[in-house]
């Protein structure tokens, strides 16, 4: 019954003409229930909320003074490790590229000594008989 009631009272609310009637006395009638509530709020929930506050107020204060001085050197440690980190992934890139560039300097010189060494033996070959080959003949 009381949902009907409610229904009904909603839709005369939304009319025309009477829905400012309908919304004015729909509050008459709720009045006692707020005021309740907010009675209720004011004198349980309110001070306890209030006490909550006051007294993490008063702990931050003591605590964070002593707290900032122990936790800055530590932020501190962390960004300069976290710093050092990056640099170093920064430099081993590049000296990947040093030491690859260092090793076909030495592999280029070691083919170019190879080559001379094959041109120089070119010239000494002899075949099966034991005469020199020249370059230009072959067995």
């Amino acid at each position: 019954m009381k949902n009907k009631l409610r229904s009904f009272a909603r839709r005369l609310a939304g009319t025309r003409y009477f829905g400012r009637f309908i919304r004015i006395a729909i509050a008459v009638v709720r009045l006692p229930q707020d005021r309740d509530r907010q009675n209720i709020f004011e004198n349980q929930q309110l001070p306890a909320l209030l006490d909550a506050i006051s007294e993490s107020n008063a702990r931050l204060k003591t605590s964070s003074v002593s707290n900032l001085v122990r936790s800055v050197p530590l932020a501190l440690r962390d960004l300069s490790r976290r710093i050092k980190s990056v640099e170093d992934r920064q430099d081993i890139p590049s000296l990947n590229i040093k030491a690859l560039q260092d090793q076909v300097d030495v592999l280029s010189r070691t083919v170019a000594e190879l080559q001379r060494r094959i041109d120089s033996s070119d010239e000494n070959v002899v075949n099966d008989s034991g005469r020199p080959v020249n370059k230009g003949q072959s067995s």
